[in-house]
């Protein structure tokens, strides 16, 4: 997705880069980048579904920016459970017994080297 909008137009770049890294909502985007925000919510609206379009739907003004940073920090608490499951699971392995037992182990080693 970034990589298109940068094609559209070269501000995307830090302009997304900076709104994923933001924390608070973002309200307003300065005015020189009101287009660029109504154009990058109307980008996403119709690509997504499910979840993440109820996370932006209700975004008002058509916050592009705002729609991003949400995305951004979703995705990023979806990816740290992700990698805290993983952790978990490598701490609390279950080899099982019998024939699957050798498989299992060798699976949760390449799973440490990772």
């Amino acid at each position: 997705m970034e990589s298109y909008m940068v094609s559209v137009d070269g501000r995307y770049e830090a302009a997304m880069r900076e709104a994923a890294a933001e924390t608070q909502n973002i309200v307003h985007a300065p005015s020189e980048y009101m287009p660029l925000s109504r154009f990058l919510f109307a980008s996403l609206i119709s690509l997504v579904e499910g979840v993440p379009l109820e996370l932006i739907s209700s975004i008002g003004e058509h916050n592009g920016f705002e729609a991003w940073r949400r995305l951004c920090a979703d995705q990023r608490r979806r990816r740290e459970k992700n990698q805290l499951q993983q952790v978990e699971g490598l701490l609390n392995p279950e080899f099982g017994s019998g024939v699957g037992f050798r498989a299992k182990w060798l699976a949760w080693e390449r799973q440490l080297e990772i």
